[in-house]
């Protein structure tokens, strides 16, 4: 008998130092167990969220743009306004689509996360309006780059053009036509041959270009050019526009011009710049996406903010344009032109980070008659507050789905 207590005891004392073992282990491993299904809790919450934001970002980009530019559609020709001095020919209206200012920041001048979503948002509208509105061209009106002219050839000849032609890309059957910018090449002051040749080459354009598309003429402009000093630039755009003159005028009939060739019918061109015509300041100025005020009324600086007043008066003699259309100054305005029947519609910038509320015009055109719209783009700041809306909206059904139910479940075991 007391050799069975005895092994009992023995047994007892030698189980104890174990058991206490067994249950620290086991304590530690439920503690270590509750802290990974924590963290894998939090892991999941996190990626919830990322998921949700991406995935609100994306369709909430997509569905605002299509919501809105789906209200703007092409204008109708008001026969009212047909150039009576034009012989009427059966034509098909031109679909022409119009933007300026795209500004695709660079390796200096804003955050990469700023180069993504500024690219992005651009794709999304370009890709929204060519969706609706199906363009047969498309004229991008110069500052394609924001930082163009500080950049090396490597990144310049690879990272912009193929960003550009990735962001705003279109079908084959529409054609696209793009101007140089001063944000491209710099201004007059700074230009280069190499910097000139380059753009011109990478984006196949030229200073000067005479566009003819089913009887309709387009003029397209290296503002740049336009000093009238003796330049090699400015002397170039001079020649070429001596060239369009006397084309157009041989083609009214003009015998004084020494003619050799001329156009099949006259039609008054459409001008395409990049920089406005002379005026004073952005004052006179009346559109949804026009200047803030302070800006509206400082003072333009010739061949800075526009062209300079001589430049503007021989360009509007030599192509005597029924329209001007250009950008530059990243904000909306329309003004009557000084030679007599016509309009000049500036267009403010495509890029979220230079507009607030950017926008894009739609012209309808003939070789007697044409009409403009401007479609307004979804806001930046209305955007940004839906989406903070909506990321408080997540954040808290989130939080209510996982702790909000655990608190009811306790209450109501309480009461129990």
């Amino acid at each position: 008998m007391n050799a069975l207590v005895f092994s009992t005891t023995l047994l007892m004392t030698l189980e104890l130092p174990f058991l206490r073992l067994h249950y620290i282990f086991g304590s530690l491993c439920d503690v270590i167990h509750a802290r990974m299904r924590f963290r894998l809790k939090v892991v999941f919450l996190i990626l919830l969220l990322l998921f949700s934001t991406v995935f609100m970002y994306i369709l909430g980009e997509w569905m605002a743009h299509y919501v809105i530019l789906s209200q703007c559609d092409w204008p109708q020709l008001d026969p009212k306004s047909e150039d009576l001095a034009v012989p009427k020919a059966n034509h098909t209206p031109l679909r022409v689509m119009l933007l300026t200012d795209t500004h695709l920041f660079g390796p200096c001048e804003g955050f990469w996360l700023e180069r993504v979503r500024t690219d992005w948002q651009m794709y999304i509208a370009f890709k929204t309006a060519i969706h609706l509105h199906r363009p047969e061209i498309v004229f991008v009106l110069g500052d394609l780059t924001n930082e163009g002219q500080y950049s090396s050839d490597d990144y310049f000849n690879t990272t912009y053009v193929k960003r550009f032609y990735n962001v705003f890309a279109v079908p084959k059957d529409i054609q696209m036509f793009v101007l140089v910018g001063n944000h491209d090449v710099g201004f007059h002051y700074s230009i280069s041959k190499h910097l000139l040749s380059r753009f011109n080459k990478d984006f196949s354009t030229k200073d000067v270009q005479f566009v003819n598309i089913g009887g309709n003429y387009f003029v397209m402009v290296n503002s740049i050019g336009l000093e009238g000093d003796d330049c090699f630039l400015c002397t170039e755009v001079d020649q070429q526009l001596e060239k369009i003159e006397k084309l157009l005028n041989c083609t009214k009939g003009d015998t004084s011009s020494n003619c050799t060739t001329k156009l099949s019918s006259y039609s008054r061109p459409i001008l395409l710049t990049h920089f406005p015509l002379f005026r004073d300041s952005d004052r006179k100025c009346n559109e949804p996406d026009e200047a803030p005020y302070a800006t509206k009324i400082e003072p333009f600086k010739e061949a800075w903010d526009c062209l300079s007043k001589n430049a503007t008066d021989r360009i509007l003699h030599q192509i005597n344009p029924r329209l001007v259309i250009n950008g530059h100054s990243h904000h909306g305005c329309t003004n009557r032109l000084s030679n007599g029947g016509g309009l000049e519609i500036t267009l403010p910038s495509f890029n979220w980070a230079h507009k607030d509320n950017p926008s894009y015009g739609l012209v309808v055109v003939t070789p007697n008659n044409y009409a403009f719209s401007k479609c307004l783009m979804p806001r930046q700041s209305t955007s940004i507050i839906r989406y903070l809306f909506a990321t408080i909206c997540i954040i808290g059904g989130i939080y209510y789905r996982y702790y909000g139910k655990r608190r009811n479940r306790r209450k109501y075991s309480m009461l129990a």
